[in-house]
């Protein structure tokens, strides 16, 4: 007996045949008679095979492709013997998917619905006895559309030259995807005015010309006139005053869905770059010696030498903050008998009211809620209710953002002075500006404001800022209608009578967004006004 008739893989491994006789098998594995059973095969290396058909590779392609009624594959198989006929079908779900019983030629179905994303199918191969099952992955239409366009839209940039918001805007706006960046760059042209006689003038220049700078800026400055060094600083003083006041104060995101692809194109922040140049220039800014009134009129910017530096010499405009936020507000909520759960209306009102202070920090308003109850009941419990009750209005504040920068006190004063009438069921809103707001003016950031096409937010009541349209886009009528409506004399917005640059004065960089974007190739349909929103 050969040495590899006296081994045996399986159970019986390893083990040799005792005085050259195969070891005995257990009764389960002999034959009729007590004989081992014919294997009618052939053994090759100590293996014995069965014979049949086996089928001994699957293959789908491609292994993944689009549930739109549309796409395509096509199941091989190879089986040993070789070239025995295969019967293909599904094992499970189809989602509408066909295939061809002879030919494994697949056709996808129109829809994966309810899966979000993708799925599978498993395609099964038969050949006589024997089977054989691989998993086909079946993409959601939109959204293996969004996973191929989205690393082709963040290869790219996106141009806007010599964008002309609203009046009097102008600047070129670039959006790098990968970068999360919207550059808006403004080329500058600075000229300086002294507003002085032309003979002081011309001694300057002859001094200059003459002698040196030193003489020349000596004899300007004591004749209230522009040195030099004056011009630099005023360079210097008023792309920092603008880049803090305008770069990157507020961000966009974009909410097309499959949001978990698009989302991850923000938060795309906005960076100013302002270019001095020669020539070129979007806007000129004429630098004025003295004071003066400073205006815009594209392709024009006059300034004073005083406008960098914002002034408190101005009216307060607190009062007129304080009356917009009153009639916006509600004065009081009313609540059911023995509730304190908000009723459906007035939370509507109270979410609409901390968006507005959420998105308005100057001036900081302190704000009081004091719970009441009606007389029937306990006193003890009573003032628990009207604590309830406090405490559920205030929470529209806080979780609406309110609370990060306005002062929110809520208190429950239980019966007092209540009768059982339920209009005492209630808690009442008041509010009031913080005793050390102080107003200012920043005349320059409120000029340059033009620049980037925001409007006046003064002027005749009622009527419309050149931004009104804008802001509505992006943020509804309603909002619009209370921040770009002119009034007299005005608030404590940038564009109005104070500092603050508001959430909604970026609208013409995310039209500057949204505009760049579709003129894009890629997506399809191509990015437009409802995908790009603010982070808030």
């Amino acid at each position: 007996v050969h040495d590899h008739a006296r081994r045996y893989e399986g159970p019986l491994a390893g083990k040799s045949a005792a005085f050259g006789r195969a070891p005995s098998m257990p009764a389960r594995h002999r034959g009729p008679w007590g004989k081992a059973p014919s294997t009618h095969g052939h053994a090759t290396g100590g293996t014995v095979f069965r014979k049949g058909t086996q089928i001994t590779s699957l293959t789908i392609t491609p292994p993944e492709i689009t549930a739109d009624g549309k796409a395509t594959a096509k199941a091989t198989a190879t089986t040993n013997p070789a070239g025995k006929a295969v019967e293909w079908s599904f094992d499970g779900p189809t989602f509408g998917s066909t295939i061809d019983k002879a030919t494994g030629a697949i056709v996808a179905g129109a829809s994966i619905a309810p899966e979000p994303k993708s799925t599978q199918v498993w395609v099964k191969a038969k050949a006589d006895t024997a089977t054989k099952k691989a998993p086909l992955t079946l993409w959601d239409e939109k959204y293996k559309k969004a996973l191929d366009d989205y690393p082709k839209f963040i290869a790219g940039t996106y141009a806007l030259p010599n964008f002309k918001p609203g009046v009097n805007g102008n600047f070129d706006a670039l959006y790098t995807p990968a970068a999360k960046e919207l550059k808006a760059t403004m080329r500058l042209k600075f000229d300086y005015t002294n507003d002085k006689s032309t003979g002081v003038e011309k001694m300057v220049e002859g001094l200059r010309r003459v002698f040196s700078d030193e003489w020349a800026d000596k004899y300007a400055a004591a004749h209230g006139m522009w040195t030099v060094k004056a011009k630099a600083d005023f360079e210097r003083d008023f792309q920092a005053h603008i880049m803090k006041q305008w770069s990157d104060r507020y961000t966009f995101t974009n909410v097309r869905e499959p949001k978990d692809v698009w989302s991850k194109l923000g938060p795309v922040h906005v960076k100013l770059d302002l270019k001095t140049v020669p020539s070129g220039e979007h806007f000129t800014v004429t630098a004025h010696k003295g004071p003066g009134r400073a205006e815009v009129v594209r392709p024009n910017m006059k300034l004073y030498e005083g406008d960098l530096t914002p002034s408190a010499q101005f009216a307060n405009t607190g009062a007129d903050e304080l009356g917009r936020l009153n009639a916006i507000m509600p004065k009081q909520v009313l609540f059911d008998f023995d509730k304190s759960t908000v009723k459906a209306a007035d939370a509507a009102q109270l979410e609409y009211t901390a968006t507005y202070l959420r998105r308005a920090t100057q001036p900081k308003f302190i704000i009081d809620l004091v719970g009441h109850a009606s007389n029937p009941g306990a006193d003890k419990y009573n003032q628990r209710l009207s604590e309830r009750r406090a405490e559920a209005v205030k929470a529209f504040f806080v979780t609406g953002g309110a609370s990060a920068h306005h002062q929110v006190n809520a208190t429950g004063v239980g019966e007092t002075g209540a009768t059982k009438d339920q209009l005492w069921q209630k808690v009442d809103l008041t509010a009031a500006v913080d005793p050390a707001f102080v107003n200012k003016l920043d005349t320059a950031g409120h000029e340059f404001g033009h620049m980037l096409g925001v409007g006046d937010e003064y002027g005749k009541k009622g009527d419309k800022a050149s931004h009104w349209d804008l802001v509505k886009k992006a943020f509804g009528q309603k909002y619009a209608d209370d921040v770009a409506l002119k009034d007299v004399p005005g608030g404590g917005s940038i564009m109005r009578g104070g500092e603050e640059v508001r959430i909604y004065h970026y609208v013409t960089f995310w039209e500057a967004l949204c505009r760049a974007t579709l003129k894009a190739a890629l997506p399809d349909p191509k990015f437009g006004f409802d995908d790009w929103k603010f982070n808030e």
